[in-house]
């Protein structure tokens, strides 16, 4: 099911612009880690992208485990996660030079 989902009409080519331009590509989400890295996977999209801020899983057993990325106070975003927190730490961990992000 995972596999066969497909990108928002206009996506591929938004992405491969950004990439070619050399734009610093991060997915900030309260999905979950095995979600987003099988889309990436088969969308071919991987290298797109310089982070990936997500839900963390783990199987105990049979079962798959999803724990919280974080844990915050902000009342604009889910319990799980801060993605106005997540965007000011990449902005503040990349310097962005056009065509390449460097991690300071």
């Amino acid at each position: 099911m995972i596999r066969s989902a497909k990108l928002t009409d206009g996506m591929r080519q938004l992405l491969d612009y950004l990439k070619v331009e050399g734009f610093t590509c991060i997915i900030a989400s309260d999905s979950n880690a095995f979600f987003i890295e099988e889309i990436l996977q088969e969308q071919q999209l991987k290298s797109y992208f310089s982070g990936v801020f997500t839900n963390p899983l783990q199987f105990e057993g049979d079962h798959l485990l999803i724990s919280p990325y974080q844990q915050h106070n902000c009342e604009r975003c889910p319990k799980n996660i801060c993605k106005a927190t997540i965007v000011r730490y990449c902005i503040g961990k990349f310097q962005v030079v056009r065509g390449e992000a460097r991690q300071v």
